[in-house]
């Protein structure tokens, strides 16, 4: 690899780890095996670098194989989701310890409630909510239509807005 493209693959690196690193992490719910996968991801970016054609589609390209790499993961592992749990919250909070204990506590429910749904569910939440994947970003990774993905991320919503509400008792 020329210095000009090691430079380049070094800045996509930089500006792209830390979103494909929060969707393996919300997906798997393990930090040392989102550090792995991770990892993997930009291996295989560095060996097939060369080869990319459209260089403005890589971040399409990182969040496809992050998924890939994540599946085979499941698959090995036969994890269950029940089992993953999410093994880092950062709480970054300006107000007083009463309001961070409450809105920490909700981010767990929330974490919970998305933890119960099913994998296909849950990935479609990741991909849009903490990878920030437009619909048609999402739609093209999971081979489905960009309608489709609305939809479905409409329902995944309201089926977790029910589920919280119930589990804090709050009638809706």
């Amino acid at each position: 690899m020329k210095s000009n493209n090691l430079l380049f693959f070094s800045q996509l690196y930089h500006e792209h780890k830390k979103a494909v690193y929060h969707y393996v992490l919300k997906m798997t719910g393990l930090q040392m095996a989102a550090e792995d996968i991770v990892q993997n991801v930009f291996m295989r970016l560095f060996e097939k670098f060369g080869t990319i054609k459209q260089p403005d589609r890589i971040r399409y390209w990182l969040i496809s194989a992050a998924r890939n790499e994540v599946y085979d993961f499941f698959r090995k592992e036969k994890l269950r989701k029940e089992d993953s749990l999410e093994e880092n919250q950062e709480l970054q909070s300006e107000h007083s310890v009463e309001s961070e204990f409450a809105e920490l506590e909700m981010k767990q429910v929330v974490l919970r409630e998305m933890e119960l749904l099913p994998i296909d569910q849950k990935e479609l939440f990741v991909l849009r909510e903490y990878s920030g994947l437009s619909y048609e970003e999402i739609a093209q990774a999971t081979g489905t239509s960009k309608e489709l993905v609305k939809s479905r991320l409409f329902t995944i919503r309201q089926k977790l807005i029910r589920n919280i509400a119930k589990r804090i008792g709050v009638k809706i």
